[in-house]
């Protein structure tokens, strides 16, 4: 999940500072509320990790105590206290995917080329995003996150058709990683989760898309007024629907 954040939020920052000197062209301007809301999901999605990874470390100090001395049952429950906020994720990447697929065109503007490595991660029947978010439609949450490079190759090759060999390869590492939020988190589930937050370093991850953020918050501030990026009363291109269940392009 965090990768794959972290990968679309790096593809923004790359188009972004491009759109500097051309901030008072009248197309420019008009991207300047849309490019605000994106990055308002984007920071959403950031905080919504952050809530999990806290989730997390609360759940392994927990269960810790109870393998120890048997006097902390409810540790045995943290599926439940993950499940809400791990939905409120998967709503949230959902809404982003959706927004980044409508800003794609005028994305480009700023960045030629660099939105169309995008395309196997958001767009057509079968994406990464959508394999991630089904994932987690069905109560799983992903432990094992596929490899920078896994998700380069992927957007190298682009429709090619060795592309759908790569996608379900990322397919396959977030089904087998996979835990369910449905059942009891018990001793096997523990020691998934303690492998999980030493060896993919969620809490770097989360540092290192804050810090992209940061970088988009810094260009929209220097590129774009407060009128360029206030909302218009009604305008309807700002409601980016999720059906909650699949994503597609």
């Amino acid at each position: 999940m965090l990768e794959l954040l972290k990968v679309l939020i790096e593809t923004v920052t790359k188009a972004l500072p491009a759109a500097g000197s051309a901030a008072r062209q009248r197309r420019l301007n008009e991207m300047g509320a849309e490019l605000f809301m994106l990055y308002a999901q984007l920071n959403e999605a950031m905080l919504c990790a952050e809530d999990i990874v806290q989730n997390l470390r609360a759940y392994v100090s927990r269960m810790t105590q109870h393998l120890e001395h048997g006097n902390d049952p409810y540790a045995l429950t943290a599926g439940t206290w993950i499940r809400d906020v791990v939905q409120q994720q998967r709503f949230t990447l959902g809404r982003i995917g959706s927004t980044m697929n409508r800003l794609s065109t005028q994305l480009n503007i700023l960045a030629p080329g660099s939105i169309a490595r995008l395309a196997p991660l958001l767009r057509g029947k079968a994406n990464a995003l959508d394999s991630l978010l089904t994932v987690m439609s069905r109560g799983g949450f992903p432990m094992t996150e596929p490899s920078a490079e896994q998700l380069a190759r992927l957007q190298e090759l682009g429709h090619d058709d060795a592309a759908f060999d790569e996608l379900d390869a990322v397919r396959s590492v977030l089904e087998r990683g996979a835990v369910s939020t449905l059942q009891r988190w018990d001793e096997p589930v523990y020691r998934e989760v303690v492998r999980y937050l030493a060896h993919e370093r969620p809490e770097e991850r989360v540092r290192e898309i804050r810090a992209l953020l940061e970088e988009i918050r810094q260009v929209l501030d220097s590129t774009f007024s407060l009128q360029d990026v206030l909302l218009k009363v009604g305008d309807r291109r700002f409601r980016t629907d999720y059906d909650g269940d699949h994503f597609s392009g």
